[in-house]
């Protein structure tokens, strides 16, 4: 078997070939393509899809019935919270909780349910230990 010498003038029609293959990939690849930019999620400028009202004091019995849906931003605005101090949180890692105060200085509890199920929010302070509630996430 003789292999042929190679050169470039037997191969003209091929290197063009190749060369109008890589222009029209090149002219055809290089367009613009609208992405969609995955923002992350700001529970903090979330809008709430409603607005629960508890009092601090019988939080636990206020919120007793309390049902979200998977998705739901909801605030609960804790009356007779002025000018206490509090840090809350949730006993499922997987929901959000955002705490901030009112115009009113009254604590409001921003919670974005995730995970369907039984979710706990509880006072984390020393002596706290009565301000919690239950709420049920299902849809």
């Amino acid at each position: 078997m003789q292999f042929s010498k190679f050169s470039f003038t037997n191969n003209k029609k091929t290197y063009l070939l190749i060369l109008i293959i890589i222009l029209f990939s090149g002219i055809l690849g290089n367009h613009i393509h609208e992405t969609y930019t995955n923002q992350p999620f700001s529970i903090e400028t979330a809008k709430p899809n409603r607005t629960v009202v508890a009092n601090l004091f019988t939080v636990g019995y206020d919120l007793n019935d309390l049902a979200l849906e998977p998705g739901e931003v909801i605030d609960i605005v804790l009356i007779n919270s002025v000018g206490t101090d509090h840090s809350f949180v949730l006993s499922n890692p997987f929901n959000s909780i955002y705490q901030y105060k009112n115009n009113y200085g009254e604590i409001v509890l921003r919670i974005l349910a995730t995970t369907e199920g039984l979710d706990n929010v509880i006072c984390e302070l020393p002596g706290h230990e009565g301000l919690h509630a239950n709420f049920i996430i299902a849809n």
